[in-house]
């Protein structure tokens, strides 16, 4: 999909023409464009972005009856933008953290990382369990180029980060 579609647009129309929800019916898939457009795929009703701050969490947008509903950290999330939705790197890092959950020590689950994405800039920012003092920054415009690129969370390069 990232190789043949630009748009949003285009992202939908791929996963519709293959049916990808008929194949996986649990399959909620984001996408975003350049352009600031936003889509939830659900293969059933999509969820398009339609103010500033468009929040998805741990239920389904097209039907919140389906479980997880009402989410604390989407309602966390709405509250945060409300006040402020200016969007910016370290803004939405702010909201991610307010959001993530961190499980007791020897419990497994919470929030394993988070990926923060200017695609007008091109710059990607990942913050690894919970810890938003510790960032990793990358440039898209190499993986735009090269197409395609696999990178474990492990071999990123992490460097302090105080979030305002």
């Amino acid at each position: 999909m990232m190789a043949t579609c630009a748009t949003v647009s285009e992202a939908l129309a791929l996963l519709r023409a293959k049916d990808y929800a008929g194949v996986t019916p649990c399959t909620r898939m984001l996408l975003v464009d350049r352009e600031g457009n936003a889509a939830v795929y659900t293969g059933k009703q999509d969820v398009f972005r339609t103010t500033p701050g468009f929040v998805v969490t741990n239920f389904w947008l097209d039907d919140p009856s389906l479980g997880n509903w009402p989410c604390e950290r989407y309602n966390a999330a709405k509250t945060v933008i409300a006040w402020d939705a200016s969007p910016t790197l370290d803004r939405v890092a702010r909201i991610l953290r307010a959001t993530s959950v961190i499980p007791p020590p020897g419990v497994i689950g919470g929030t394993q990382y988070s990926v923060v994405c200017d695609l007008i800039a091109g710059i990607v920012d990942v913050y690894v369990a919970g810890d938003f003092s510790q960032r990793a920054r990358r440039e898209l415009a190499p993986l735009w180029a090269a197409g395609s690129e696999r990178i474990a969370l492990a071999d990123l390069v992490f460097t302090p980060h105080a979030l305002p």
